[in-house]
């Protein structure tokens, strides 16, 4: 299934290919959440209490350091 053969290629090949981030990158990483906030997730970042701005930014997260945004372009 080639579903299966890229998502293996987006975990492995593409875990921390733009560098890792964490937690504490909710602010040096504010550029790139706000776009992807807009083009990935359709949500207004400005409509977000601070609460659900953190919880989304553990997905925005994942998905950076594996690569996953990468994989759906």
């Amino acid at each position: 299934n080639l579903g299966d053969w890229s998502s293996d290629v987006c975990s492995s090949d593409l875990w921390g290919k733009h560098g890792l981030i964490g937690e504490q990158d909710i602010y040096t990483k504010d550029q790139e959440f706000r776009a992807w906030l807009v083009s990935e997730k359709m949500l207004n970042p400005e409509t977000l209490s601070k609460a659900k701005s953190k919880e989304v930014f553990k997905t925005f997260m994942e998905e950076f350091n594996t690569g996953q945004s990468l994989c759906l372009a």
